[in-house]
């Protein structure tokens, strides 16, 4: 008979085939799809992320709108919508992932940018138990001849008064699973398998025959679970730096290529060589197809940076659409030129946390000449743990492009500093952790060095063009612009913990007359 009992926990296990019980995916209709992660009611709309099995199938999502990429689901990510249903709740997630099997379609809110975006990844096909010995009797139910560890009827509820518990006995029937007849393997199966938790089991006693109502948990035994390697511990991000410059024109060229040395100088004396990956483009190679097709060949991966910085004429399209955030900019390229849009949905494309587009170009054509004598001065700085310009490469995710001028305005360039908003640039990134400081200091410096060598031009302008020294008039400042989607810090646990001490070389450059 059933035997009343005190509050009882055990272990559960999973149970040998030919118990009784249909081996699993044989019963249409009778597996459950599961995502295998811990999720939560989250008050704004959706479900949180709170846990994530190591084999869940999560770990491999695929981005709809690129799926050759490969990303992860993260804790604090909010999934809103399954196979296109929203779920506010566990019932209606488990639902939607009825809908489909073996693969979900997933809309998941970045916890970091806080965007939503479209996911497929496989399902894992899982079948809930009570883990008893049964024999089926047709016309009559399922009979009770042992129970196995961990049967979750070892500990059941009184349906009619929560406060009795009972644990099922060999002899007992059970005659109904949430209010269907459970006489054949097949019936049981679907039945225990309608919705996914716990259930309500009507139970003839082996004894007496007196029926009544008990509510049970079940166990959850997944199937064909997929084989996923879980995420490395402490990853470390890495870097794609790309580096393009308009060195073979005749007015910039120069220029250009001074500044792309001292950008490739600094990024090689503050990264660690092995976390980034640098390249050049320049000369015949600095036209519209290469620069995209390199982009579209950086191998990143989901977690790590790329950053495109571009040097060269630039300017803008009046005509521009309305809704272009670059408000119609673009790179004067003699082969073809290249929409800053184009460049930046490119980067954009390519899997990291950070994306970042940085060019010294004009907005309208332009540009001073002066002649000044370099002095070099080399100095050993010793750093503990990461340099400011890798922790703004390595402790943020979230998109950045920043421009030298505003719309209307040009950027100017000369010998022996090369760009000058690349050059004070320079100047900051040393010294600076974090972007949100960075920038505003960045507009400021860049403006006050340009409204400073307007001043010295038009006071002694010595061999300049007459066009160059009359735009520099009409133009009096020199104003980034700045487009920032969702810039957050976002610091790895390995880099977190990197106290390793070691010494780089710094430059300092002074200019004399």
């Amino acid at each position: 008979m059933l035997a009343i009992m005190a509050a009882l926990g055990v272990a559960t296990s999973l149970p040998a085939r030919g118990d009784g019980e249909p081996a699993p995916d044989s019963v249409p209709g009778a597996t459950l799809q599961r995502l295998l992660i811990n999720l939560v009611p989250r008050p704004g709309g959706g479900l949180l992320v709170r846990q994530i099995s190591p084999n869940s199938p999560t770990l491999q999502l695929r981005p709809a709108a690129n799926p050759a990429v490969v990303e992860r689901i993260e804790v604090g990510d909010v999934v809103t919508r399954v196979n296109g249903e929203a779920v506010n709740t566990l019932e209606a997630l488990n639902q939607a992932l009825t809908r489909q099997s073996g693969q979900a379609r997933l809309t998941i809110i970045d916890k970091g940018t806080g965007r939503a975006a479209d996911y497929t990844c496989k399902t894992s096909a899982v079948q809930q138990r009570l883990l008893i010995d049964l024999e089926f009797l047709p016309g009559t139910g399922a009979k009770a001849l042992s129970l196995k560890p961990g049967s979750p009827t070892a500990r059941m509820r009184s349906a009619a008064n929560p406060a009795f518990v009972a644990t099922i006995v060999p002899g007992d029937v059970i005659t109904r699973i949430n209010g269907e007849n459970v006489d054949t393997p097949e019936a049981y199966i679907r039945a225990l398998n309608r919705r996914a938790g716990g259930v309500r089991l009507t139970i003839a006693d082996g004894a007496t025959g007196q029926v009544s109502d008990w509510l049970s948990d079940t166990t959850s035994i997944a199937s064909a679970a997929p084989e996923i390697a879980p995420a490395p511990a402490a990853a470390r991000r890495s870097a794609w730096i790309l580096l393009v410059g308009l060195t073979d024109d005749i007015s910039l060229g120069l220029s250009v290529e001074e500044s792309l040395n001292k950008l490739q100088q600094l990024f090689k004396a503050e990264v660690e060589e092995d976390r980034m990956q640098l390249r050049i483009l320049k000369g015949d190679a600095c036209n519209a197809n290469t620069i995209l097709q390199t982009v579209r060949g950086l191998a990143s991966k989901p977690d790590d940076t790329v950053l495109v910085y571009y040097l060269g004429h630039g300017a803008y399209d009046p005509n521009a659409p309305e809704d272009d955030p670059t408000r119609g900019h673009f790179f004067q390229i003699p082969s073809g030129d290249l929409s800053r849009a184009s460049l930046r949905q490119t980067i954009n494309a390519r899997p990291g946390r950070l994306k970042i587009l940085i060019s010294d170009t004009c907005n309208v054509p332009g540009q001073p000449r002066f002649r000044l004598s370099p002095v070099a001065e080399a100095r050993v700085a010793q750093i503990r743990g990461l340099t400011p310009t890798e922790k703004l490469l390595f402790h943020f995710r979230g998109t950045l492009d920043i421009g030298a001028s505003s719309r209307g305005e040009s950027s100017w360039f000369s010998l022996p500093y090369g760009g000058w908003f690349t050059w004070n640039l320079l100047q900051l990134l040393p010294d600076q952790s974090d972007w949100g400081s960075l920038l505003p200091k960045l507009a400021t410096a860049s403006n006050g060095f340009y409204v400073s060598k307007r001043m010295d031009l038009l006071a002694n302008p010595g061999d300049s063009a007459a066009d160059a020294i009359e735009s520099i008039r009409n133009q009096t400042s020199m104003t980034p612009m700045l487009f920032a989607n969702e810039l957050n810090s976002d610091i790895a646990q390995a880099d977190a913990n990197n106290n390793a001490l070691r010494n780089i070389t710094r430059t300092t450059r002074l200019f004399l007359p």
